[in-house]
């Protein structure tokens, strides 16, 4: 069952790196029962070869296509295509803390 979001069904969970971006949108996710879109399992290809690198509109593409549902939680901050997506979200939130 859902619990209902006073955040907003489609969240986005930015930070810096080892923030704790991955775990706080991990348990967003299971408590509000919604999927978990993680940027960096979109990104990366064997080999650590980056598509925001390689080919940033396949990039673009693949988050377009697992974001277009009516809820889920995004994991994950690419700078060159955040401006893009800014407007899907009807939240942003990151971890408080994080590691130095």
């Amino acid at each position: 069952m859902r619990r209902a979001s006073r955040v907003g069904n489609r969240i986005h969970v930015i930070g810096n790196s080892s923030s704790g971006k991955s775990t706080l949108a991990a348990r967003l996710a299971v408590a509000l029962d919604a999927p978990l879109v993680e940027l960096d399992a979109i990104n990366w290809r064997p080999g650590w070869v980056g598509l925001n690198a390689t080919d940033p509109e396949e990039l673009k593409r693949r988050i377009r296509e697992a974001t277009r549902g009516e809820r889920w939680v995004v994991a994950g901050s690419y700078t060159r295509i955040s401006q893009e997506f800014a407007g899907l979200f009807t939240t942003a939130a990151g971890p408080a803390g994080g590691r130095p």
